[in-house]
């Protein structure tokens, strides 16, 4: 007669360590006196779809962008500095959002920089759009007269709601509650600016520069002639995973990492901690 033995080691096994993403990079800034807006940063995401397995003990790279600045009015003319890319892992993974596009200055005939949801807009009466990269946004908006254009977001192509307005971004609810990400910049309307397309706080109101707006929302306007347009908002990367499992850091630099829980998941946000133009933090973690 055979015996069935059941053995038990007193604790019920870990889940899998499934992680869903969402990455966006940060976008273009608002542009001031006739500067078009900034694109937002490239918005990747697989929250709801199949989620990517990782495992405990080995090192991932976390790389999240700044947000690049608007369109300006100044000679020679010039193109913003566009966003810098944002990825988890792309040795491994290969997940990258683009940085968004700049926005152009006024009389500047070449293109504005494309990159990320919407390539950077028109400024002044002579600018050509900059273009959104594809399955990652939409185009920057048009400039009229001398008005800048607003910046492509992750939803809408820029200047669709008004003149200089920066593009929708899209809502997604990966922390537990949604959360826009991926506005574009709004373009400068002389010394009147228009608003931009809201940041990942849904705000992305004129009076922040951008740097508070997870994923990559338009910054504020310049207030003159030759003044600096607004810095577009950092880039952030988001991972939902078992509540089961840690992160640890193991090395960081310009970056910061915050950790909730909602429900039976953890939620890790990595944003850009740095000021310097073009630039990615950066954070090597561990799961345990």
């Amino acid at each position: 007669m055979l015996t069935k033995r059941i053995l038990s080691f007193g604790s019920a096994p870990l889940p899998d360590l499934s992680v869903h993403y969402l990455l966006v990079a940060g976008g273009g800034g608002g542009g001031n006196f006739d500067g078009g807006g900034g694109g937002a940063g490239g918005l990747l995401t697989n929250f709801g779809g199949t989620a990517l397995t990782l495992s405990t003990g080995t090192n991932y790279l976390i790389k999240v962008g700044n947000g690049g600045a608007g369109g300006r009015k100044t000679s020679p003319t010039t193109t913003a500095e566009v966003g810098a890319d944002t990825f988890f892992d792309d040795n491994v993974a290969g997940f990258t959002a683009l940085g968004g596009g700049g926005g152009a200055s006024d009389n500047n005939t070449g293109p504005s920089s494309n990159g990320g949801s919407g390539g950077g807009a028109a400024g002044g009466s002579n600018s050509t759009i900059g273009l959104g990269t594809s399955g990652q946004g939409n185009n920057g908006g048009t400039a009229s007269g001398n008005n800048g254009g607003g910046g492509g977001g992750a939803g809408e192509a820029g200047n669709t709601d008004g003149q200089g307005y920066g593009g929708d971004g899209l809502a997604n609810a990966i922390t537990g509650t949604s959360i826009t990400y991926a506005g574009g910049g709004g373009g400068d309307s002389r010394s009147v600016g228009w608003p931009d397309g809201g940041g990942a706080d849904g705000s992305g109101t004129q009076a922040n520069n951008g740097t508070n707006h997870l994923g990559g929302g338009g910054g504020a306007r310049g207030q003159a002639v030759d003044v600096t347009a607004g810095q577009g908002g950092s880039g952030v990367a988001v991972l939902r995973y078992p509540s089961a499992y840690s992160i640890t850091t193991q090395s960081s630099s310009n970056c910061s990492i915050t950790t909730t829980t909602d429900g039976n998941d953890k939620v890790s946000i990595f944003k850009y901690t740095g000021n310097t133009t073009r630039q990615q933090g950066n954070q090597l973690i561990q799961f345990s």
